[in-house]
């Protein structure tokens, strides 16, 4: 699965693989100062999980990394001793954000990222919400998945109550700048 880590600042494309054996590989790619704007890929990552982190290995360089709990949909992580500010998010979730921001200026969209069953609304109209504010819990195969507020607005329409079932990129709340 692709994910985009920004730290600090700068963003890095991580492509992660599950192995057979249950650990972690897969490609990394750095910005680069090149004038050409090319991309400079480590292809050979390594990751190993340790008490309350992982070691992840960039060639043959290990970074011990450790991610402090998220707050509003950011986090610290500390990578080889430095913190540094971090967002972490997966393709999927960047294109769903990308999908709640086209075509409705000023206004974005909460949408399902897939088919389920609404199991709990918090959101509700009128209300000022933060970014990372927990706006509706939505239960697909048997997971219950927790959807945020993108950014701080307020509430200007709630589509579902708990019970109702819902397509993928279904609209569930819209939040307005």
């Amino acid at each position: 699965m692709k994910y985009f880590v920004s730290v600090d600042g700068t963003e890095f494309a991580v492509d992660i693989t599950s192995n057979p054996d249950g650990s972690l590989s897969g490609s990394l790619c750095e910005p680069s100062t090149a004038a050409d704007g090319s991309l400079r890929v480590f292809p050979r990552v390594q990751v190993a999980q340790i008490q309350g982190g992982s070691v992840v290995h960039v060639g043959n360089r290990p970074m011990e990394v450790f991610l402090e709990p998220a707050r509003n949909g950011l986090r610290n992580a500390i990578v080889a001793g430095f913190r540094a500010p971090t967002t972490i998010q997966s393709e999927r979730d960047r294109q769903l954000l990308v999908g709640n921001r086209q075509g409705r200026s000023g206004t974005g969209w909460l949408r399902s990222p897939m088919p389920g069953r609404i199991i709990k609304v918090t959101a509700k109209v009128g209300e000022r919400v933060e970014r990372g504010s927990a706006l509706v819990i939505v239960e697909a195969m048997k997971m219950q998945n927790e959807l945020f507020a993108e950014h701080a607005g307020v509430v200007g329409e709630v589509r579902v109550s708990a019970g109702d079932t819902v397509e993928r990129d279904a609209d569930l709340v819209r939040i307005d700048a």
